[in-house]
């Protein structure tokens, strides 16, 4: 099994993970939450600079490759430092309880 990049975070891979099994309203709630953190922190990691940075599967195998908001928020995860994954975390761990 590869290993995912998220892994090392266990409640944000227990989040991530639980994340393909919400509905989409709450799932595009979620995102909006994220990016609205992502973008209070490091703006720059919305850049079109650093979008090209991100991995693009020609297969689209990945579950969250399927859906362009998903897929931009677990590539700008992936670059984020440990103070902003620790923010995310307990964003979705929070939100994620009381849904």
């Amino acid at each position: 099994m590869q290993r995912r990049w998220y892994n090392k975070y266990i409640t944000l891979s227990n989040r991530l993970t639980d994340f393909k099994d919400i509905g989409t309203h709450q799932q595009d709630i979620l995102i909006k939450g994220v990016m609205s953190l992502v973008t209070d922190y490091d703006p720059d990691l919305l850049t079109c600079d650093k979008a090209c940075e991100f991995p693009l599967s020609v297969d689209r195998k990945r579950w969250y490759d399927q859906d362009p908001y998903i897929w931009l928020m677990f590539n700008t995860l992936q670059m984020a430092d440990t103070v902003l994954i620790n923010s995310v975390t307990h964003y979705l761990d929070s939100e994620m309880k009381n849904s």
